[in-house]
């Protein structure tokens, strides 16, 4: 199994392509969707999921231009999340917005017009390549976690960084972040982080240096 991080976007979300063989499964999917293109074909890569780990704004306006590019590619989030891909997309326009509405000038009208949805993940579920769908509510309410327990790796998205947490000014909770982060706390043995913005770290690390996970 490969794990490629693109760094993409004006928030500079990080999207990862997992791969095995010449498919992969692609987790959060932040515009623009050209670079994502580009890193799927220089490796000559298919993708078959895109596995979102929420629905903010900036993990998911490319959806619509991989869908176009790829017609067979299937989109998973969890039901909690669904609202944002609806309605076309107006509440991740109205979010993006409050940002400064010179932001909505970088993305085209199509990339809120977001493709169906194509399978709702609930806690504890089994995903492709062996991965499995982990409820890290907090962040938003139906934040998640993709584990593999195999390779030792957690896809983390907004709800664990390096020795820091993901806001819960948008729609969160500090509640239910705090038991999120236990939750994953109490995993048993190392697993190396792999968060949706900044860089990578380990649940070692975190366990002893993070202030939210002591």
């Amino acid at each position: 199994m490969k794990i490629q991080c693109l760094t993409n976007g004006i928030f500079d979300t990080n999207c990862f392509i997992v791969s095995q063989g010449k498919e992969c499964i692609i987790i959060d999917a932040p515009a623009p969707a050209d670079s994502i293109i580009k890193a799927l074909e220089l490796n000559h890569l298919s993708p078959t999921w895109v596995y979102l780990t929420h629905g903010h704004f900036d993990h998911v306006l490319a959806l619509r231009a991989l869908k176009d590019k790829y017609p067979d590619l299937k989109i998973a989030i969890s039901a909690s999340e669904r609202n944002y891909l609806e309605e076309g997309g107006e509440r991740c326009r109205l979010q993006l917005s409050s940002f400064g509405t010179s932001l909505l000038r970088y993305f085209n009208d199509s990339d809120f017009n977001f493709p169906p949805i194509d399978r709702y993940l609930s806690d504890g579920d089994e995903l492709e390549f062996g991965f499995k769908a982990m409820s890290t509510g907090g962040h938003t309410e139906g934040s998640m976690c993709f584990i593999h327990e195999k390779e030792r790796v957690i896809f983390s998205g907004d709800t664990l960084f390096k020795l820091s947490i993901g806001r819960t000014d948008l729609d969160g909770s500090q509640e239910e972040i705090m038991k999120s982060l236990e939750k994953i706390k109490n995993l048993e043995g190392d697993y190396t982080i792999l968060p949706g913005h900044d860089n990578k770290t380990s649940l070692s690390y975190e366990r002893k240096n993070n202030p939210y996970l002591r």
